[in-house]
């Protein structure tokens, strides 16, 4: 895949580990004012992502599970800048994490229709006092569902807007990325999902 633009989009990496193996979900979130991208704003943004994973989504992941990076890629072109910040997020869950592969997907809606309006995050550490044969408690997805739903508000009150970010229409790379603003978060079922790339 070549290079996708995205005016004013900043693509989010939460880079970590789990078991000693490398764990990312990506984010992405769009400057609302129309001046470019500085290190404020990353930074800005930066701090909010720290707060809202420490309060919002490390209790409902093991300690096992840590995030030790944000790394962010401003998209506008091929020569714009990054953004580098460490931190040190650990989950706050009680329990030792299931195997790396398991993990529950998060949904993140639009008012577009089809594929290129959805996007999601696979969020593991789940640990074994969340996990009952293959499902987790409904109570534990609508925490996480209202975890995720936080950043709507969240980022916006440093100038973002989270978006779902498409590079691809019909298999073919498009001219300037479809920036569609979140509008809502869902957790498809109860059943929990793998990630066979983090399994070892």
């Amino acid at each position: 895949m070549g290079f996708v633009p995205g005016f004013n989009v900043m693509q989010v990496n939460l880079n970590g580990s789990l078991h000693g193996i490398p764990v990312q979900n990506n984010l992405y979130f769009q400057k609302v004012s129309i001046g470019g991208i500085v290190q404020a704003d990353a930074l800005a943004l930066a701090n909010v992502l720290d707060a809202w994973w420490t309060a919002d989504i490390a209790p409902s992941v093991g300690s096992d599970l840590t995030i030790n990076e944000l790394y962010m890629t401003d998209l506008t072109t091929q020569l714009s800048s990054t953004f580098q910040f460490s931190v040190s997020l650990v989950g706050t869950a009680p329990g030792p994490a299931l195997p790396g592969n398991v993990c529950l997907s998060v949904g993140f809606i639009t008012s577009g229709r089809g594929r290129s309006s959805r996007g999601r995050n696979y969020v593991a550490g789940l640990v074994e006092g969340f996990v009952t044969d293959n499902s987790v408690p409904q109570t534990y997805a609508d925490d996480l569902r209202t975890g995720y739903s936080q950043l709507i508000n969240d980022v916006g009150a440093v100038g973002f807007t989270w978006c779902v970010f498409s590079r691809v229409a019909n298999g073919v790379d498009r001219v300037a990325g479809l920036v569609q603003p979140v509008t809502s978060v869902k957790i498809a079922d109860l059943t929990v999902d793998t990630q066979r790339r983090r399994l070892r």
